[in-house]
């Protein structure tokens, strides 16, 4: 199976130099990603995305004339210069392809004339108490990256990943664009906010909503995936507290 897909990988990067178009572009990636993924003992995506945003750089350098291709690379550079890594992340780890590049361009289109999501459920907290991602709770990010990872049907990775503050931390940084991370976030890593939301102490769940309140209302931070399941989980259990 590695040989077959190193040749795939091989051969793709030949039609992407012969035709550089960005789906040729995308399908000479997902197979290299596959390719690497699959032969190294210990393997890193965040270093991984690190070197292609790299070589994307070098490419718009060596061939600035490549007006089409170009301004599709331009919108693949622009999610990792602003750390909007997870829908590359959801198109690597694709099982198919040619529906992950059809995806990935859609999402690529629509970042370019993107808006807020959802704007009503912008006023969940006043403009005056949202605040900036410095004032965001710990356990906030924790929420959020739980969620991450229930979206992703990877709950299996999660639960060991508690037990890792450097590697959580790492994964926080790597998916939102977390600022002044509080030193005490392996204090909270193993928090539950399923379990909390069955708890019928009022303060405790008024503390567990304002926490959804931040995830919901820092786009800036945390992403479009994420704030939609939030919402969904706020509207369901919080809505009628209001």
């Amino acid at each position: 199976m590695t040989l077959k897909i190193k040749f795939a990988w091989v051969w793709f990067s030949f039609v992407y130099d012969w035709n550089p178009t960005v789906p040729n572009h995308l399908r000479y990636r997902w197979y290299h990603y596959k390719f690497c993924k699959g032969r190294a003992l210990v393997f890193s995506t965040r270093h991984y995305l690190e070197e292609w945003e790299k070589s994307i750089g070098e490419r718009l350098r060596k061939y600035p004339g490549q007006i089409i291709p170009s301004h599709g690379l331009k919108a693949i550079l622009n999610k990792m210069e602003t750390s909007q890594f997870q829908e590359i992340i959801v198109f690597l780890e694709s099982g198919d392809v040619d529906q992950g590049i059809d995806i990935f361009i859609q999402e690529l289109k629509l970042s370019e004339n993107d808006e807020p999501l959802n704007n009503e459920r912008q006023e969940v907290v006043p403009s005056s108490q949202s605040g900036n991602s410095y004032d965001i709770h710990t356990r906030a990010y924790v929420i959020a990256l739980n969620i991450y990872y229930q979206i992703h049907k990877k709950e299996d990775d999660y639960y060991p990943l508690t037990h890792s503050p450097a590697e959580y931390e790492e994964m926080i940084n790597f998916l939102f664009r977390a600022k002044n991370l509080s030193t005490s976030l392996y204090k909270v890593i193993q928090f539950d906010y399923k379990k909390e939301l069955n708890n019928p102490n009022k303060k405790s769940r008024g503390t567990l909503k304002r926490q959804f309140e931040q995830v919901i209302n820092n786009p800036e931070v945390f992403n479009k995936e994420v704030i939609k399941r939030a919402t969904e989980i706020y509207d369901k259990h919080f809505t009628k507290e209001r």
